[in-house]
C-alpha cells in the first residue's frame, strides 16, 4: 500500500513539473522508516543518475528514538544535498513538502529484565539459606535500536544477601551499551530459626519446651535472630512473647560460675597476686559479683567473675 502511494505520489509530482524527469533525479518517499541514528538520502530516496552510489551516503538529519517518529521538509533535505556539495540543478529533486521518517525498534519488556537482574543475584547468593528473588517493581517496557542485542548485569554490582537492591541492567545493541535501566528486586530468606512456642518470662531458661526451630521469612529480621537450638543455660533477659523470632540480643550469656562448684579466686593486692579455691555461693556470669566461702571458713567474700570456674577479688579496689 505504502508502495502505490509512494508511486502516485511521484507520478503527480512528475506532471507537476512536465511530465518528464531528468537522467539524474531523486525521488524521495512520503514515508521512511530507518534503522540507524542518522538518516541518508539513501534511506528516504530513490536515486538515479551520476554517482548515485555517493548521494545515497549524504546524511540528512538525526532519525528519531527507536519507535518514535519525525517530519522532514524538503527544504531540510535540500540544504543538506548543498552542504554535500551538490549543486542545484545537477539533479531533478521529487519529494512532497514534507515527509515522515519512523525509527524501527525492538521491544525489550520489563520481565525480561527483571529476568536479568534475578538470574545474577541467584547466582551471587553466597547464604545457604533458601532465596525466592521478585520484583520489587516490574521496569517499564524498553524500545531500542533494533540490531544485536544482549542484556547484561553492569559489572562489579555488589549483591546484598538479603532485602531490597537496584541492579544495573545493561541493554547492549551491536556491542555498545545503549541504555542502563535501574531493576529493583526483593530478595527474601527463607531460614531456620529459633521461634518462641510460648510466652517466656525474663530470667527463664530456654529449652525444647518453650522454644523451637522453625523455618520464617527473615527477609525483614535483624541480623542477630538466633539459627540453632538453645543452648544450655540460655536466659532471657527480657519476656519474650509466644510466636517471636527470639534474639540474641535478647539472651543473657550462660553462667560461668554455677553456685556449689569450686572456683579459683585470684586476690590481687597492688603488684601481688595469690590464687586459692572457694566454692561458689551463687550463679554468675561474667562480670557479675558473686558471694564465694573459702574451706574451713564461714564468712562470704564478694569476687567478680573473670571467665569460667574463675574469679578475682582486688584488695583494696572494687571487686
Amino acid at each position: 500500500m505504502r508502495v502505490f502511494i509512494a508511486i502516485t505520489c511521484i507520478i503527480i509530482w512528475t506532471a507537476s513539473i512536465g511530465g518528464t524527469w531528468g537522467a539524474n533525479y531523486i525521488a524521495v518517499r512520503p514515508e521512511a522508516e530507518v534503522r540507524n541514528s542518522m538518516v541518508t538520502l539513501g534511506d528516504i530516496a530513490s536515486i538515479q543518475g551520476t554517482d548515485s552510489k555517493r548521494l545515497m551516503d549524504i546524511q540528512v538529519c538525526a532519525a528519531p528514538l527507536p519507535g518514535k517518529s519525525r517530519r522532514v521538509t524538503k527544504s531540510q533535505i535540500t540544504v543538506s544535498l548543498r552542504k554535500a556539495g551538490l549543486a542545484d540543478g545537477t539533479f531533478d529533486i521529487l519529494s512532497p513538502e514534507s515527509i515522515v521518517i519512523k525509527r524501527a525498534f525492538n521491544t525489550i519488556t520489563g520481565q525480561q529484565l527483571f529476568d536479568i537482574a534475578k538470574q545474577y543475584v541467584t547466582y551471587s547468593s553466597t547464604t545457604d539459606s533458601m532465596i525466592s528473588v521478585e520484583p520489587a517493581r516490574l521496569p517499564n517496557d524498553e524500545q531500542v535500536p533494533v540490531g544485536k542485542l544482549e542484556l547484561r548485569v553492569k559489572e562489579n554490582t555488589k549483591c546484598t544477601s538479603k532485602g531490597r537492591i537496584s541492579i544495573p541492567v545493561e541493554i547492549v545493541v551491536e556491542g555498545k551499551v545503549y541504555r542502563t535501566v535501574s531493576v529493583p528486586v526483593l530478595t527474601r530468606v527463607l531460614a531456620p530459626v529459633l521461634v518462641a512456642v510460648q510466652p517466656i518470662s525474663s530470667s527463664s531458661i530456654l529449652n525444647k519446651q518453650n522454644c523451637a526451630l522453625e523455618v520464617r521469612d527473615i527477609t525483614f529480621l535483624p541480623d542477630d535472630v538466633v539459627t540453632s537450638e538453645p543452648g544450655t543455660d540460655w536466659t532471657a533477659s527480657l519476656t519474650i512473647p509466644q510466636g517471636a523470632v527470639i534474639r540474641k540480643s535478647w539472651l543473657s550469656q550462660p553462667p560461668a560460675v554455677h553456685a556449689g562448684e569450686a572456683v579459683v579466686v585470684v586476690v590481687t593486692n597492688g603488684g601481688v597476686r595469690v590464687s586459692d579455691k572457694g566454692i561458689a555461693a551463687q550463679d554468675g556470669r561474667l562480670g557479675q559479683k558473686i558471694k564465694v566461702r573459702f574451706p574451713g571458713q564461714t564468712r562470704e567474700v564478694h569476687a567478680t567473675v573473670t571467665g569460667v570456674g574463675t574469679a578475682e577479688i582486688i584488695v583494696g579496689g572494687r571487686t
